[in-house]
């Protein structure tokens, strides 16, 4: 919440339910914890963030919202910007009717600017047209990395973290495609807030793995060692692509980057003032009025008196 607010500060709360604009107290609905952030919407409002605006029931005024900053929406790598962000060799990785085929035994496609705001999701359809043919996405930032892989020569996928000590991949989990090798399939990968998200046509293909973020994992900060990349190998394709950048990391849908929250009669969204490194509502959506425990109605310093009340 900063800079409106700051660790160590008194504030005297009241039991009432939040305006549009005030700060609350309240319970996150997910971890239990217990939080301040703003109110930017109430009851029976929509909410949706859209290239860095904030737009409620349509309109992008927050004008009443005097700390809410810019938020980072979600880009796409499409098609007509793809080579700006990755590394594309045209000689071996070309785009015929929307797709990216290569046209060697293999083929690795790095991030060109790996710290533009970028991270720490990727995500690609792809369509395996070969017997032998694999695809993988995958992130590397510090000595945490992960892939997320299809092989068409023994219809599976596989999860893999690299292993510092043993310096090579290792599995994690896997398992048979559904459908087909053949048909396209979508990828997401994402390491963010500690968690590790893999999914395979928008199904979860691994779960609760907490990630212990190393010294050289900072996701406030930018990272020299942080880069995305994408790994064909014999004939395949590819499509699709997409970043989650910061903060809204999770391009399956699960944040709200570009996202309708339709409030209920008992709900309300919260923003973090400092909004590019807040966890707020974009991430465990409405508040319920029963997880909501009052409003900030004054703040002190952190200057007390001898007896330990804080000063006016």
């Amino acid at each position: 919440m900063s800079p409106s607010i700051s660790a160590g500060q008194w504030l005297w709360q009241s039991g009432n339910m939040p305006q549009r604009g005030d700060l609350a107290i309240f319970v996150e609905p997910d971890s239990g914890v217990k939080v301040i952030k703003r109110c930017v919407a109430l009851q029976g409002d929509s909410v949706q963030i859209i290239g860095g605006s904030l737009y409620i029931n349509g309109q992008s005024n927050t004008a009443t919202i005097q700390s809410i900053r810019d938020l980072s929406p979600e880009w796409p790598a499409d098609d007509k910007n793809l080579q700006e962000i990755f590394v594309i060799d045209k000689d071996q990785v070309n785009l015929q009717k929307g797709w990216w085929q290569n046209s060697s035994d293999q083929t690795l496609l790095y991030q060109s600017k790996p710290n533009n705001n970028l991270g720490h999701a990727l995500a690609a359809s792809c369509q395996l047209k070969s017997p032998t043919a694999s695809f993988a996405i995958g992130i590397e930032r510090g000595s945490i990395k992960f892939r997320l892989s299809l092989n068409a020569e023994s219809s599976s996928w596989t999860l893999e973290k690299f292993t510092k000590t043993l310096q090579r991949y290792e599995v994690i989990t896997q398992g048979k495609i559904e459908g087909g090798s053949e048909q396209p399939h979508a990828l997401l990968i994402s390491v963010a807030h500690g968690q590790l998200v893999a999914k395979i046509d928008g199904v979860d293909v691994v779960e609760n793995i907490v990630i212990e973020s190393p010294e050289d994992w900072q996701p406030q900060e930018s990272s020299n060692n942080e880069q995305l990349f994408l790994v064909l190998r014999g004939e395949c394709e590819f499509q699709n692509v997409q970043i989650g950048c910061q903060i809204n990391y999770d391009i399956s849908g699960n944040f709200g980057v570009g996202k309708v929250f339709d409030l209920a009669g008992d709900e309300f969204f919260f923003l973090g003032d400092h909004s590019l490194f807040s966890r707020d509502s974009r991430h465990y959506g409405a508040v319920s009025k029963n997880q909501i425990i009052g409003v900030a109605t004054k703040l002190w310093p952190r200057n007390t008196d001898d007896n330990g009340w804080p000063l006016e």
